[in-house]
């Protein structure tokens, strides 16, 4: 019995060890992998190949060949009887073929289009994403240490006030600005896990598995292209493409609806009998004559959604250049507070530590020293913001125009 208790509790131990371990699992992501994961793992991107097998599969249904027809007729009066075997077929005629081959194969092009153009947006997104959950890790580890020096700065407080050097509102100072920074720091760590859940489900991942980001994010000056350069490569995006194909698909369905004028032929034949000893073969054609409809109505919405999407196309074209225009204003804004707060922060990488032993020393003062804590702390939170908007603008320029802008700098 006992021997069968222990068996249960090493099995037990296995499964829960074999749990805890796939738990565990950690995922070591590369700025460089990004590209394969969106066109690979990504939910988003696995609909998309959906939608585009679904519109290869309504082309097939509809270009396929029409049943033939088997038809048996019998009629008998008095003594003689009738019957008559035919097969027959619908043919569509060849002009309206090849023009429906012709729209289908714009449709096509337009869902395949509109597939790169959800990858190169999702992209941007993911890009972005992998770039703030890095800041937002470095902004914690920093808010970490300013916690510890706000640790450090209460124990020589506390001496000081035993030795009545200062007072216990001094005291409760400290005590308030560790609140502030610890009340910081778990607002941007709820974030930081919110946001790594929502980027790790865009990517088909489990986010209950542990995150390594294999590239550092940092910030290095570009030189753009010009905006001539800039909007002749955004001319050729999927965007438009996918307008573009559209436009060409609907022109071809106008055709298609003006060839229901005549869109098809009927052919039989058969064998007809006529009791005693009478039969013979039997041939038969017909046509469909637009004596009522000439399709005036279809042809019209045709022609009228096809006007709809030239004009989106354009609108759509003097809001890409307008989104150059912004996007170039912005990184370029960005890009020089950066360049300052670089020349800025970079000429004392040790101003925590050297703050401390200017207080300890008593170079500082108490007042004085909470507040430098407090402008390390918001000009952290804004450098992050605009090293975030910086490359976030980067990636959606990229993905606007297609050229190769936001590689991530190596160390």
């Amino acid at each position: 019995m006992r021997t069968q208790a222990l068996q249960l509790v090493l099995f037990a131990l296995f499964v829960l060890g074999t749990a805890a371990g796939a738990q565990e699992r950690t995922l070591r992501i590369s700025f460089d992998d990004l590209d394969s994961l969106v066109a690979g793992n990504s939910p988003l991107a696995q609909t998309r190949s959906l939608e585009l097998d679904r519109v290869h599969a309504s082309r097939e249904a509809d270009l396929r060949w029409s049943n033939p027809e088997l038809e048996y007729e019998h009629e008998r009066v008095d003594a003689e009887r009738e019957q008559v075997v035919a097969l027959g077929k619908s043919f569509e005629l060849p002009w309206k073929t090849s023009r429906r081959r012709a729209e289908w194969k714009y449709r096509i092009e337009a869902a395949d289009w509109r597939r790169e153009q959800t990858h190169r947006q999702q992209l941007a997104e993911i890009r972005g994403g992998y770039v703030a959950l890095s800041l937002y890790q470095r902004q914690l580890a920093i808010l970490d240490q300013l916690d510890t020096t706000l640790d450090d700065v209460a124990r020589i407080a506390a001496v000081r006030h035993e030795e009545g050097r200062i007072s216990g509102i001094e005291s409760r100072q400290i005590q308030l600005a560790a609140i502030s920074v610890t009340g910081t720091r778990l607002e941007l760590l709820a974030e930081y896990r919110q946001r790594r859940a929502d980027w790790l489900t865009a990517l088909g991942m489990n986010p209950a598995d542990s995150l390594s980001l294999a590239t550092a994010v940092t910030f290095a000056p570009r030189q753009l292209p010009g905006r001539d350069e800039l909007v002749a490569a955004a001319a050729s995006t999927p965007g438009l493409r996918v307008l573009e194909a559209e436009q060409l698909a609907l022109a071809a369905h106008v055709d298609v609806q003006r060839s229901w004028l005549l869109p098809e032929v009927a052919l039989s034949g058969g064998y007809k009998t006529v009791d005693p000893d009478l039969g013979g073969f039997v041939a038969g054609i017909s046509l469909q004559l637009p004596l009522f409809s000439q399709n005036q109505a279809s042809i019209r919405g045709a022609e009228i959604e096809r006007s709809l999407v030239a004009t989106e196309a354009e609108r759509e074209r003097s809001r890409m250049s307008a989104r150059i225009d912004a996007l170039l204003t912005s990184i370029q804004e960005t890009q020089r507070m950066l360049e300052e707060f670089t020349s800025i922060s970079g000429a004392n990488p040790d101003a925590l530590e050297d703050l401390l032993v200017a207080y300890a020393d008593g170079w500082l003062s108490l007042p004085d020293l909470l507040n430098a804590v407090q402008l390390e702390a918001g000009s952290l939170a804004g450098h992050t913001t605009l090293v975030l908007t910086w490359y976030e603008s980067l990636f959606a320029l990229e993905a606007l125009t297609g050229i190769d802008l936001a590689r991530l700098p190596q160390e």
